[in-house]
């Protein structure tokens, strides 16, 4: 079974979900009215986005992994899209979106 390409087993045999962060966000410096939303996509070290997003799958199975790794990405699109949007416009609260 072909597995997704940002779905990667560690050398433990487990799977993980790993995918880059866009353009628009990786590398930047994140505002101070993000960092409290947003603590998944940001180095704690350096104040800014992180290049790539990294969760941990908790399955050595790769139809487990495969199904998870689907969930976590239509998640992850969300938050891109509400960290986008929020990093666009400074001014204007953006409420989190719960699904």
């Amino acid at each position: 079974m072909a597995l997704m390409s940002y779905v990667q087993r560690r050398r433990s045999g487990v799977y993980e979900f790993r995918k880059r962060l866009p353009q628009a966000l990786a590398g930047k410096a994140v505002p101070e009215h993000m960092r409290g939303r947003f603590t998944d996509f940001i180095n704690i070290g350096t104040g800014k986005f992180k290049g790539e997003f990294v969760q941990p799958l908790d399955t050595k199975e790769a139809a487990a992994a495969k199904k998870q790794a689907y969930r976590t990405a239509l998640k992850l699109a969300v938050v891109i899209e509400d960290a986008e949007a929020a990093l666009a416009t400074p001014h204007i609260k953006h409420p989190a979106r719960h699904h």
